[in-house]
């Protein structure tokens, strides 16, 4: 595998979104899980078709930019809640956009391999495959295919051998031919009764009890659950919960207990409790009656700006403010607006909601 491909392949995990040119133009979540210079594996959190035509939209927070590119899924399977696909991009990348995507990778399967590292070194991002390399591995399999053949020699001589003679290939000749002999079995007459079927007898009432049906998604209050029931982590418990993990979810769990003051320092046994996220989530009331439309939480300042051009391009009001989830990470809440209503507000949230700018809970639709 390793000498088929034209480019190093690196490993590092980025959130981004992506739209289907088909479909629609709404950006959806995805994952880059590793990447070249010509391709990208992506974790879709929804199913994608192979041959389609994406277009990515990445945030490196190190640099606080994003970076754009297009390609064609060439392949795609379906893993638990989500579907990983490869991609072939439609130009290769840019020095400038490389080099972005490659800050902080680490190398994707070899990175356990020396000769990859001193290759890197000496070329850069280019080809595994050499010409003198290609040789060496012909060479070896000839070599190999000869010594298999020499070594079943013998035994195609002797099966041939057998075969000719129709004799049986071991060397017993005192065994004798064995001729079977046809059995004769007598034939029986065997006489059968009929057996008349016994009628069932019906009770005079029967009563049928119809069970309760159960409402599955309809559910609209919050639940508790702990970290080790739910894959140890944050993020598998806002993946098997909300389909999604990313800052804003996080968020909205946090401000749903007051107790969380580090992200990163959850005990495996605290009762954590998992809100049910509606459109009225997403409503912030000032102290003066006002509202305000609580759109997401983003790593950077950077990002929550730049996604705020991409929510609306009227001249809303938009705000953005820090917020401290751990010693190690100051995440940036976005809000839009100043709505005199609550019933303003909410429309104007459940308007974000349909144009997927916002997320709503698949359990309360």
């Amino acid at each position: 595998m390793l000498d088929k491909r034209h480019f190093l392949r690196f490993a590092k995990e980025r959130r981004g979104h992506f739209s289907v040119s088909t479909e629609s133009t709404k950006w959806k979540e995805c994952t880059v899980v590793d990447f070249s210079r010509n391709g990208m594996t992506i974790c879709f959190h929804e199913k994608v078709t192979i041959g389609s035509l994406c277009s990515f939209e990445i945030p490196i927070p190190e640099e606080e930019t994003f970076i754009h590119v297009t390609g064609t899924v060439q392949w795609a399977e379906e893993q638990e809640n989500a579907f990983t696909g490869g991609v072939a991009l439609t130009e290769i990348l840019d020095d400038d956009n490389f080099r972005k995507l490659l800050s902080g990778y680490t190398l994707s399967d070899e990175e356990s391999r020396p000769e990859i590292s001193k290759g890197m070194q000496e070329h850069g991002e280019g080809s595994f495959s050499s010409p003198s390399n290609i040789l060496a591995s012909k060479k070896t399999f000839l070599a190999l295919c000869s010594l298999i053949f020499l070594l079943s020699l013998p035994l195609l001589v002797m099966a041939v051998r057998g075969y000719s003679s129709g004799k049986p290939f071991n060397n017993d000749h005192d065994l004798k031919d064995v001729i079977l002999q046809p059995t004769k079995i007598p034939l029986v007459t065997v006489k059968t009764t009929p057996v008349i079927p016994e009628q069932p007898t019906l009770p005079a009432k029967t009563v049928i009890q119809e069970e309760p049906v159960e409402t599955v998604l309809k559910i609209r209050e919050p639940h508790i659950a702990r970290l080790k029931d739910n894959g140890g982590s944050f993020y598998s418990l806002a993946r098997k919960h909300y389909q999604k993990a990313n800052e804003t979810i996080f968020d909205l769990i946090v401000q749903a207990n007051p107790t969380i003051t580090n992200v990163r320092r959850i005990s495996d046994e605290k009762k954590i409790t998992l809100p049910v996220i509606t459109s009225e989530s997403y409503l912030e009331k000032a102290d003066d009656g006002t509202y305000m439309v609580y759109i997401g939480t983003f790593e950077t300042s950077v990002l929550a700006t730049a996604y705020s051009k991409k929510v609306d391009k009227q001249g809303k009001l938009f705000a953005i403010k820090a917020h401290q989830f751990s010693p190690q990470d100051t995440w940036y809440r976005l809000t839009m607006g100043v709505y005199n209503n609550k019933r303003d507000a909410l429309e104007a949230a459940q308007l974000l909601e349909e144009a997927d700018l916002i997320y709503i809970s698949p359990d309360v639709k």
